[in-house]
Parts: C-alpha cells; sequence; structure tokens
C-alpha cells in the first residue's frame, strides 16, 4: 500500500508517504521513498485515487507584511543571519515564504551570484542580515577529518551543501586521498566477507604508521586485490585506480591491487652472509 500527500505546488516539504511492500522488495520501498525526498510521486503500477479534505497542521509562516514595527535582531558575535535549508525543487520564491519575508528582502540576504539557478537539497540560505553560519565539520580530535558514509542515491552537491562545503572543496579533499576515493583520511568501511587489506571486518585504526594498505596482509606477501582477496594471478596483481586515483578504487570491471602488487622480481638490498645449495628433483 502506498499513501502519498502533497500541496498542489509541491516540494519535498510538503510531501507525506507511507510504503509497505508485503513481498519483500525492499528495493522498491527505497525508490518510493528516494522519489518522494526529491519532491516526486513514486512511480508504481496499480491503482492511484485522490483523498480530498485531508487535515495538515503546520507551523504559521512569518507574516512578510511590511506594516509591522521592526525589532532589531539579536545577532551573534559572528552576525549570523537566521536561515533556512533548500528543499528538493524548492525556488527563491519558495524560499522566501518560507523565511517569511518577501522576495526583494531574500535577494538583499542571498547575494551569490546565480543562486536561484543552482539550489540544492540540504543548502542553507540567510532569511535575515548577517553571514550564513559556519556549519563546516571540524577533523576528529586524533587529527583524522570528518567523514561520512554515502548513502545509495548520494551525490556530491548535497553532501557538500549540508555541511556548508562546496563541491570543489569535496573534491579537493577526498581526491587521491581517501581510501575507496585532506588531512588523514579515516579508516574504510569494512566489507562482508573481505579476509585480508584494510576493509576486514574487525579491523582498527593502526597507532605506529602502517599504511592502510599494508594491514591484513595477504599470506606469503601474495596480491591483495580491494575486495580483500588474495590471489597470485593477474587479476589480482595488476594495480589500477580509478580517475581520481584513490587507493581501493579500481576502474569498472578490474579488482585493481592493494599490496604487493606488480609481478616483478624484487631482489633483497642487503646481501646474504652466505650462499647455500640446496638440492630439488620432481617427480
Amino acid at each position: 500500500m502506498y499513501f502519498l500527500t502533497f500541496r498542489q505546488v509541491s516540494n519535498a516539504d510538503w510531501i507525506i508517504g507511507v510504503a509497505i511492500d508485503t513481498t519483500g522488495d525492499l528495493a522498491s520501498v527505497q525508490s518510493s521513498v528516494h522519489s518522494w525526498s526529491n519532491g516526486k510521486c513514486a512511480t508504481i503500477p496499480g491503482t492511484h485515487g485522490t483523498v480530498q479534505k485531508v487535515t495538515v497542521v503546520e507551523e504559521p509562516l512569518r507574516s512578510t507584511s511590511t506594516n509591522t514595527t521592526a525589532v532589531p535582531d539579536k545577532l551573534s558575535k559572528r552576525s549570523d543571519c537566521k536561515t533556512t535549508t533548500v528543499s528538493s525543487r524548492d525556488s527563491c520564491a519558495a524560499l522566501a515564504t518560507k523565511c517569511g519575508i518577501s522576495a526583494s528582502d531574500f535577494t538583499k540576504y542571498n547575494t551569490e551570484k546565480n543562486l536561484c539557478s543552482s539550489l540544492t537539497p540540504g543548502q542553507r540560505v540567510c532569511c535575515s542580515a548577517g553571514s550564513l553560519p559556519d556549519i563546516r565539520p571540524k577533523p576528529n580530535s586524533d587529527g583524522s577529518c570528518h567523514s561520512y558514509k554515502v548513502q545509495s542515491g548520494d551525490t556530491c552537491a548535497p553532501i557538500a551543501a549540508a555541511n556548508g562545503l562546496t563541491q570543489a572543496e569535496i573534491d579537493k579533499f577526498n581526491d587521491g586521498t581517501t581510501w575507496g576515493y585532506a588531512g588523514d583520511p579515516p579508516m574504510p568501511a569494512s566489507l562482508p566477507g573481505a579476509e585480508y587489506g584494510p576493509i576486514k571486518p574487525g579491523t582498527t585504526k593502526p597507532t605506529n604508521g602502517t599504511a592502510l594498505a599494508d594491514l591484513n596482509q595477504c599470506p606469503l606477501n601474495s596480491y591483495c586485490d580491494k575486495w580483500g582477496q588474495c590471489g597470485i594471478t593477474p587479476e589480482f596483481c595488476t594495480k589500477s585506480t580509478s580517475p581520481t586515483r584513490n587507493p581501493g578504487t579500481a576502474p569498472a570491471g578490474q579488482n585493481g591491487c592493494i599490496s604487493n602488487c606488480g609481478t616483478k622480481i624484487v631482489k633483497s638490498q642487503i646481501a646474504p652472509t652466505e650462499f647455500w645449495n640446496v638440492g630439488y628433483y620432481e617427480s
């Protein structure tokens, strides 16, 4: 059963949904919820109908009338503005209504060029004079960077907007540094079934400077691919990464290699103290 109500002019703020699938089709339920979070109806087979006179309780909007006595805002020391958050399918006009201010005031408080054509869900905008509050995540106490586990359907732009960052900053922090994609990168997420490497379940962060790729080495120094599996064939030993050159990645269709990679014979730089002759035979 699916139930959905929304205003004539809707965004994600005005969608209410309940999804139940008696066949256990979790993907169908997730798809419906994802559609609602983007301000869209779920595309599903079956009967569709409209329920009239549904009572919706909502917080009253602040008046946009100018025929009132102005009361100075109590701004913080940094003069942060009051904010509201962009929802999917929001427009600048809708945001001004959310704020309870006029369209001209909204434009005055938000001077970013091309703002109205580049609104991103999760982004904050000003509803009063002042600057946007600094909500950028701070590094963890151990020096590692703040991390976020990407969910199905996520893209970089909303993640950046929800954390007060630009997409360019997300790229700068992650390209070529974090595992699987500034500062000390976090431990990669574990992968059920991985037997070796840093993604093996239960692996803890090293404190002695050990590289992540060197954790949980394969037996006999065999090759370890990005899935935490060991082998001695080219599919395990060929080192390759995604276009961003992040460790723990590989182009589509390849397994990559994270440790003991390559097929060249590696000789020790230290000569042995003595040589031995070993005899053997084949049977």
